[in-house]
C-alpha cells in the first residue's frame, strides 16, 4: 500500500502582501474614526466641565444679589480705571461652589473641572500686568499659585482651559468707546441665551490671561481654542452650553473687531452673530 504524501501549505509572498495591504487599508479607514470618537468623548467631558462652571457662576450670583463676581471699575488698585481683576482670578473666586482646586502650572499632570481633556492650557499673570497684578496676586497665592521665575517675564501660572467674557466681570471696552464695566447683574443681560459667559481659551501650551477680550476675537489673535471637530464649546449666561463651528475667516482682522468675531460670517454684511455681547 502506497503511503499518503503530506503537503505543507503556506502563504505565498503575493498572498502575504495582499493581506498586509488589506490590513493597512482597514487601519487607514478606522483610525480616523477612532480618533473622531475619542475627540467626541473629550468634547463631551469639556461640555460637562463648562456646564458645571456656569452653574457655579449662577450659584455665586444667587448668593450675591443676582450679580456676577466683580468690583467697582474705579479703585485705588486700578489706576488705569480699566475694570476689576476678577477677569483674571474668576476660577478661584467660584471654586468654592465646585469643590475643585485650580492646578498650579508646576503640576505636570493637571486634572479637574477647569481643564479640557484636549487642551491643558497654562494661564498666566505676569508681574507687569497692571492693574490686575496688585489685587489678583493675594488671591493666587492663597490658592497655592507661586511665582514662576523660570520664564520671562516672571508670572503666576495655572492650568485653566476656559476664559471668561470680560464684559461680565469687568474690563471691557464697547466698540469705539472706553466703557468701564463692573461685575454685572444677571438681569442686565438682555439676551442671556445668546450672550456668552465662557469660551475655550487659546492654543494648547500657550500662556494667556483667563479673560476673553470680547471685542477682539479675530482669527489671527489665537485667543480661543477651536480644536473640537473644527469648533469649540461655548457657555452662555443663561446656563446652557453648546458646540459651535468655527466661522471665522482670515479677513476677520482688526477692522472687524467687535463686529461679530469669532463667529462673524463674512457674507452677513457685519450682522451681529449669535455670541455677540449686548452690553448692559
Amino acid at each position: 500500500m502506497k503511503p499518503m504524501s503530506r503537503t505543507r501549505s503556506a502563504f505565498t509572498l503575493i498572498e502575504l502582501l495582499v493581506v498586509i495591504a488589506i490590513i493597512a487599508i482597514l487601519a487607514a479607514i478606522l483610525f480616523p474614526v477612532f480618533a473622531q470618537a475619542r475627540e467626541k468623548g473629550r468634547q463631551a467631558a469639556c461640555t460637562s466641565n463648562m456646564k458645571q462652571i456656569t452653574l457655579a457662576f449662577l450659584m455665586y450670583a444667587q448668593d450675591n444679589d443676582e450679580t456676577f463676581p466683580g468690583e467697582p471699575a474705579a479703585t485705588a488698585l486700578d489706576p488705569g480705571n480699566r475694570g476689576s481683576f476678577y477677569d483674571v482670578v474668576w476660577p478661584f473666586v467660584i471654586s468654592n461652589y465646585i469643590g475643585g482646586r485650580v492646578a498650579n502650572a508646576a503640576n505636570s499632570f493637571p486634572q479637574g473641572i477647569y481643564i479640557c481633556p484636549s487642551n491643558d492650557l497654562v494661564q498666566g499673570l505676569d508681574t507687569g500686568d497692571a492693574p490686575d497684578f496688585p489685587g489678583a496676586v493675594p488671591i493666587l497665592q492663597s490658592y497655592g499659585i507661586t511665582l514662576d521665575t523660570t520664564i520671562t517675564p516672571n508670572a503666576y501660572r495655572w492650568h485653566c482651559s476656559y476664559s471668561i467674557n470680560d464684559a461680565v466681570v469687568g474690563e471691557a471696552d464697547a466698540p469705539g468707546t472706553a466703557t468701564k464695566v463692573e461685575g454685572t447683574a444677571i438681569a442686565s443681560w438682555q439676551r442671556p441665551a445668546q450672550e456668552f459667559l465662557l469660551m475655550e481659551a487659546g492654543l494648547k501650551g500657550a500662556a494667556n490671561d483667563t479673560d476673553v477680550d470680547s471685542n477682539d476675537m479675530d482669527k489671527t489673535a489665537n485667543e480661543i481654542f477651536m480644536k473640537h471637530s473644527e469648533g469649540m464649546n461655548i457657555a452662555y449666561i443663561d446656563g446652557h452650553v453648546k458646540w459651535i463651528k468655527d466661522a471665522r475667516v482670515i479677513s476677520d482682522g482688526a477692522a472687524n473687531n467687535g463686529l461679530g468675531s469669532p463667529f462673524y460670517w463674512n457674507s452677513s454684511n457685519a450682522a451681529p452673530s449669535p455670541w455677540r455681547p449686548y452690553y448692559p
